[in-house]
């Protein structure tokens, strides 16, 4: 460890008056702009800075009073700094001005993420229920065709009711509803009702008791 009273060729527990006439002194004699660069007035400066920035301190120049009277000073210079000590920190504009605006921005990226999370969310409901849109058939289309002769065989068609349909069909594998409508759902075909009506079916995978797959836009 250094005795930073002696890099300022000055005695030990000197006030901090002889520590600033001291430090100025030296510096002005080992600064590298009056010895044109010398690499050794060089070294020389920078010790005398170190040895001021630890002597100006309060702290390191109370611990280093106490190791001086205890005689606990080592003799090697192997730590040039005194356990404990931190050196001084320097805090610049950019720093506050980055403390100040970080959470700012932290929270706007976070604001930012949700809203783009809850638009994928709400397209993705939106496409898988378009992908199971009812079809829509045309009623008078429906109702002669299923008057046409030949036609004895009870079959599912529009105007059915929940019972009839249930007793041609059996229970559905799945019910779900869309607004005024519900859908019964066998395997991939699908009856769609209005107001408890039969208004279309869609029969997918041939399960279906209908006469066709008749699928009519208006």
């Amino acid at each position: 460890m250094i005795n930073y009273y002696e890099v300022l060729e000055i005695a030990d527990f000197s006030s901090h008056e002889v520590i600033k006439a001291a430090y100025r002194k030296l510096s002005k004699r080992y600064h590298p702009d009056v010895n044109n660069g010398d690499k050794v007035c060089e070294e020389r400066f920078k010790e005398i800075q170190q040895a001021y920035e630890q002597l100006r301190n309060p702290n390191t120049k109370a611990l280093q009073d106490d190791w001086l009277r205890n005689g606990q000073l080592p003799e090697d210079d192997a730590a040039d700094t005194p356990p404990g000590y931190h050196p001084p920190s320097y805090e610049y504009e950019s720093d506050k001005r980055w403390t100040t605006w970080a959470p700012m921005v932290l929270t706007g990226l976070l604001v930012l993420v949700c809203r783009m999370a809850l638009n994928w969310g709400i397209e993705w409901r939106r496409a898988s229920i378009q992908q199971k849109a009812v079809p829509v058939v045309d009623m008078s289309t429906i109702l002669q065709r299923a008057a046409a002769p030949g036609n004895q065989l009870p079959v599912i068609k529009a105007g059915d009711t929940h019972e009839q349909v249930q007793q041609l069909q059996g229970n559905p594998d799945e019910v779900k509803k869309y607004g005024s409508e519900e859908v019964w759902y066998y395997h991939n075909s699908l009856v769609n009702f209005k107001k408890g009506i039969v208004i279309s079916y869609l029969d997918t995978d041939g399960v279906l008791k209908v006469r066709e797959n008749i699928k009519v836009h208006p």
